[in-house]
């Protein structure tokens, strides 16, 4: 396929690719704004299936607007699979898949008249993909979720821009009768939480048919449905989303209405005080941000993976358990907040494999210190775990801080160390040799060094270069077999623990490096 004219339609300054017959690639242009030159119609990708029905089933490339990269890399694989005469044979495995743009034009959603005559209602029929990108005429969404015949919808891509509860729902309810699959909705824009309740609340209607459910909402008040069951739900992902009315979270995903729940992600949602989760189904579970959870209760005898990031709104109240966990077949623990036994109360994990808890500070004051002390209770909780993850993270240095990884007398017995290092520029020496010397019987060390590009080294006389004993005393790692090292800028800090390390782990038998993007000195 080659240039149309000058590249560019003369209508809002989109650049149109090609046209029929067209043997090479033109140029792709802007990927934000990008249309493929057709005859006025139905706007898609494609329409067909591949396979025997090809011959038959191809239709010509029609117009197409590409807000995202997701779209342009549909519009290649478009390309591969057009036949001689230019017309596109591209479909999804399971059939085909339409994006429809933001243009006002609405005669390219088929009518009832022409659903009946079959002037496109054929190609209609057989869509099972709709993605409305940011912009898209909600009235349009609607028109397109009503069109007669239509066979139930695999994914529903829906973004909007400050889009109200009324908005909403004047598609969501349509969408429940058609969607046999995934739904994504995701809602952005410059809205203040603090008056979301004030816009009014969008009443999610019950999806019994779908697989996949996304919400994003930025922040729109949601009232769940008090009644129905999700019968084929098996995944479901809250985020940005003010909770109202009577029906609770913990009643929707339930075992008696989410039977099929596998994963369920919970991520910055308000309104959620008190969350209770009873799933026989539920595999992997997610909490994050949720600042105002006063109390959690778990019970899922099949969950295999729970992470908690900086959730409640006091961790540490010993009042009262602030959360109470029944996982006997976890195998994968990410806790990244504070933790008190008499607070936290976890039942017995005979299968825990993985355990990662709240960064440690290794340089601070009397609170910071406090803090370490309840993210080490953690890991002294578990005698015995095949794998820890530790993230080392230093703040800013004041003049008062004191070396904190002292405080770290014991770990459990690990045979494979993950330690995430946050420098900011520091010396991190010190510390990885404490933590190495706390677990000298692993077997495996993955170093992971993050940085930003434009972290300044410290100044010298900086409190990170003490306690300096880690550069001359000997430590003994017998049974290090494998090391592997991401994030490598080549920084004096560096390399200066790498080599104790190769002095320490004298039976190593791999060894694997990996370089940050940006480097300051080639490793020797």
């Amino acid at each position: 396929m080659g240039r149309s004219g000058d590249g560019n339609d003369g209508k809002n300054g989109r650049r149109r690719i090609g046209k029929e017959g067209d043997k090479e690639p033109a140029g792709l242009g802007s990927p934000d704004l990008v249309e493929v030159a057709g005859y006025d119609g139905w706007r898609s990708i494609s329409t067909g299936r591949l396979g025997p029905q090809m011959g038959d089933g191809c239709r010509k490339t029609k117009t197409l607007l590409l807000p995202y990269w997701y779209d342009l890399l549909l519009l290649f694989f478009s390309f591969l699979c057009a036949d001689a005469g230019g017309r596109s044979c591209f479909a999804w495995a399971d059939g085909p898949a339409a994006v429809l743009d933001r243009s006002d034009d609405s005669s390219s959603l088929p009518s009832e008249r022409d659903t009946f005559r079959g002037t496109q209602g054929h190609r209609w029929r057989r869509l099972l993909q709709l993605h409305f990108p940011v912009g898209t005429d909600p009235d349009r969404i609607r028109a397109a979720l009503t069109a007669h015949d239509a066979p139930a919808l695999r994914h529903l891509f829906v973004a909007g821009i400050e889009v109200t509860p009324e908005i909403a729902a004047a598609w969501l309810p349509i969408a429940v009768r058609r969607l046999s699959g995934v739904l994504h909705f995701k809602n952005t824009g410059a809205m203040n939480e603090a008056t979301a309740g004030e816009r009014g609340t969008l009443k999610l209607p019950c999806f019994e048919k779908a697989t996949k459910v996304v919400l994003d909402l930025h922040s729109i008040g949601l009232t769940l449905p008090p009644s129905g069951v999700f019968t084929r739900l098996t995944d479901l992902e809250l985020v940005r989303i003010h909770l109202h009315g009577p029906c609770s979270l913990s009643d929707v995903v339930s075992s008696s209405r989410c039977p099929s729940l596998r994963r369920l992600s919970v991520c910055s949602v308000r309104g959620l005080d008190n969350f209770t989760i009873q799933s026989e189904s539920l595999l992997q579970l997610e909490l994050r941000n949720l600042h105002t959870l006063q109390q959690l209760s778990i019970v899922a005898l099949s969950l295999q993976k729970l992470k908690v990031f900086l959730c409640f709104t006091d961790p540490l109240n010993q009042s009262q358990p602030v959360a109470n966990i029944s996982a006997p077949q976890l195998v994968t623990l990410d806790w990244r907040g504070a933790y008190d036994p008499r607070s936290v109360l976890f039942g017995e994990m005979p299968n825990l494999q993985q355990l990662t808890t709240n960064p440690l500070c290794a340089y601070g004051g009397d609170t910071v210190s406090a803090r370490n002390h309840h993210s080490l209770m953690l890991s002294q909780h578990f005698h015995h775990i095949s794998k820890l993850i530790l993230i080392l993270f230093y703040l800013p240095v004041h003049g008062n801080e004191r070396f904190l990884m002292e405080e770290m007398t014991k770990l459990p017995n690990i045979t494979v160390l993950g330690l995430f290092v946050l420098a900011c520029g520091h010396s991190f020496g010190a510390s990885s040799f404490h933590v190495l010397k706390m677990s000298s019987g692993i077997r495996q060390l993955t170093l992971q060094l993050v940085t930003r590009r434009d972290s300044k080294v410290c100044q010298p006389g900086c409190i990170c270069a003490e306690p300096s004993n880690w550069e001359t005393e000997d430590l003994v790692l017998p049974c290090l077999k494998e090391v592997a090292i991401n994030g490598l800028r080549g920084t004096e800090h560096e390399l200066a623990l790498v080599k104790r390390l190769f002095k320490w782990a004298t039976m190593l038998e791999r060894v694997t490096f990996s370089m940050a993007y940006f480097c300051e000195t080639e490793l020797r």
